[in-house]
């Protein structure tokens, strides 16, 4: 049996801890590349949805109200337009006046 003074031996087998210790290359094709795992909301993640908000939108402290980029306010106003014109061919009819 094993004695606690002798270590174990793998025969002819050193191990080499360079090999071990050695750093694997980035790959510059695939740094866009995120984990698959998902932990949920940590500060980074914020940090994050705080500048995609900040894209579109522009505020400054003395404003009470957001900028918006002209191409945001067109996708708005398209998007309110078809709307309307489903309501006029609808008769005029909203959810709330078909319910009752």
């Amino acid at each position: 049996m094993y004695s606690r003074h002798k270590s174990l031996n793998f025969g002819q087998y050193v191990p080499n801890d360079k090999v071990l210790n050695k750093k694997v290359p980035e790959n510059p094709r695939y740094k866009h590349v995120k984990p698959a795992i998902d932990t949920g909301k940590n500060v980074k993640r914020h940090i994050d949805e705080l500048k995609e908000k900040q894209k579109n939108c522009h505020h400054k402290k003395d404003e009470v109200f957001n900028r918006v980029k002209f191409s945001t306010f067109i996708k708005l106003a398209i998007t309110v337009a078809k709307e309307v014109f489903k309501q006029e061919e609808t008769g005029g009819k909203t959810f709330i006046k078909m319910c009752s």
